[in-house]
């Protein structure tokens, strides 16, 4: 991408008043620290009307679809543990697996295993939808990055646009012209 100055902003066509939006934000971000009443340190970070505005895009978080999936395959894992125990006692004490199981049939004891097997089919396939989704947020994200870091403000216009583009909006439409 060009410098802003070889091509000049979209609404006036005044290289002179801008600067890149990236520099907004960090000059107008400042880290504080305060000494609380009961004696308490806290801190935080403290922006500017337009340095908020101007915020860059954030990063996707993590999914909690694979926590979800995870809980329910434990949930569905127990009956399949609970054969694999029956199992093993039969293998050392028939006549105790047969007490400990109460009478079920080899096709309980079958379907409880099979629904073990499901469980960890379910689990495999959330985990990988996602995997491919958390990527292409990832890759969404960092395109939106590339973009804000070639994004100019223009003081006398009060606009903001990217650079090699005939573009402007207001501040408060950044973030939607930066997703798209």
């Amino acid at each position: 991408m060009r410098d802003v100055s070889a091509t000049g902003v979209p609404c006036c066509r005044s290289p002179q008043a801008t600067q890149r939006v990236a520099a907004i934000v960090s000059g107008g971000t400042q880290q504080i620290y305060v000494l609380m009443s009961d004696l308490r340190a806290a801190s935080g970070t403290a922006r500017s009307d337009l340095a908020q505005l101007f915020a860059p895009p954030a990063r996707p978080g993590g999914s909690c679809m694979l926590v979800l999936a995870v809980l329910i395959v434990l949930l569905l894992m127990v009956p399949t543990e609970l054969t694999l125990l029956l199992a093993l006692l039969a293998l050392t004490d028939p006549a105790a697996a047969t007490a400990a199981s109460g009478g079920a049939s080899p096709l309980q004891l079958l379907l409880a295993t099979v629904g073990g097997v499901l469980a960890i089919a379910f689990i495999g396939s959330i985990a990988v939808f996602g995997v491919r989704s958390r990527r292409a947020a990832v890759l969404r994200w960092e395109q939106q990055i590339a973009r804000w870091h070639h994004t100019w403000y223009c003081h006398r216009c009060h606009a903001a646009f990217v650079a090699d583009t005939q573009q402007a909006v207001a501040p408060e439409q950044l973030q939607r012209v930066l997703a798209s």
